[in-house]
């Protein structure tokens, strides 16, 4: 098969029968899915993943929640009662919840966990090389199976309580920001609570800062050993496995927008695949995207959400769907001149 270039893309939209330009970023975004599969699929097959861990830095208290709230609202995932679950089933996408770290005896989805939750990194490493290698092959064959099933399209998500923490940590570490502009509330901390969340993230940094940096090409994958959890192993590994397989894929809030960065810092081209669905609250989210190259009117949904699980992913898969089928099939100025 021939592969479609960019500029058959870009044709494709100039011979429907639109203005050019009048679809804005939409236009865009089929010029780049396009361009990432290399040829004009009739439709787009989705598939929505929920990774879910736990985060063994809320031993530090600064979390507000259970600990027990991952693995139960995993658990609801399963049956599809949880807000993307919900968005993922009206608008019929399949989803997958994928046990990369949740604290439960048995496994809550897809078993892909080497152990019951990350490590405190204010006591040692976030995890053992060994827990690091095991969770990144995973995701890479989650990613496998994906596109032997038939999916075109990925989008992410995830669950696990103490993850912004995790999250703004690996941030501050890879882009050198202050934490001002990295760290936020997360699930809804007071200005007591997220100082202490700061302090948490600044000695967690000082503490491994000799490990992060000893190997200037293990780096990126050093800060997510030592400092973040295993739903950002896992989403890092699989934003890379779906490059390297030409799959496009759509991030959603702060927690897979810092992976994408990650991903960055190991190959580049992964911002080829890449598709930003919404901006979300954390102030971190605009450092992320600004360091992957996405400016706020790139971003389709600002809709001041919060919520994880891939809610943005979701909603944006669908407008995705909707735009991709108008472009494929809409008349075009031949056909229509023809009519007449």
């Amino acid at each position: 098969m021939t592969r479609m270039t960019t500029k058959q893309a870009h044709e494709q939209i100039a011979s429907r029968c639109i203005i050019p330009g009048s679809l804005g970023v939409w236009e865009r975004y089929f010029i780049q899915l396009v361009s990432a599969w290399g040829q004009m699929p009739e439709a787009i097959r989705p598939l929505h993943l929920i990774f879910g861990a736990d985060n063994g830095i809320v031993k530090a208290g600064h979390i507000g929640y259970s600990a027990d709230i991952t693995k139960l609202m995993a658990r609801v995932m399963m049956k599809g009662g949880t807000a993307a679950t919900r968005y993922a089933i009206f608008n019929q996408i399949p989803y997958e919840v994928i046990d990369v770290g949740i604290n439960s005896e048995s496994p809550v989805g897809r078993d892909a966990k080497f152990q019951k939750g990350s490590d405190n990194f204010l006591e040692g490493p976030a995890m053992s090389q060994e827990a690091f290698d095991y969770v990144w092959q995973q995701a890479r064959d989650v990613i496998d199976d994906a596109i032997t099933g038939g999916a075109n399209l990925i989008s992410f998500g995830e669950m696990g309580i103490g993850n912004t923490t995790t999250s703004a940590a690996v941030l501050t570490v890879l882009t050198g920001e202050s934490m001002e502009s990295t760290v936020g509330p997360g699930s809804g901390a007071d200005a007591e609570t997220l100082a202490k969340k700061k302090k948490i993230i600044s000695d967690g940094i000082l503490l491994h800062m000799d490990t992060m940096f000893q190997n200037a090409c293990s780096k990126p994958l050093e800060v997510l050993r030592c400092v973040g959890g295993f739903d950002l192993v896992a989403l890092t590994s699989a934003m890379i496995a779906c490059a390297e397989k030409e799959i496009p894929f759509i991030i959603d809030g702060f927690i897979t927008a810092v992976a994408l960065v990650a991903a960055s810092r190991v190959t580049r081209d992964v911002l080829a695949f890449g598709i930003p669905s919404h901006i979300s609250r954390e102030p971190g989210m605009i450092v992320a995207l600004n360091d992957c190259g996405f400016e706020p009117e790139d971003v389709t949904i600002h809709g001041q959400m919060a919520l994880g699980e891939g809610t943005g992913a979701v909603l944006m898969v669908q407008l995705l769907k909707t735009t991709y089928d108008a472009f494929v099939t809409m008349t075009s100025f031949e056909d229509m001149m023809r009519a007449e």
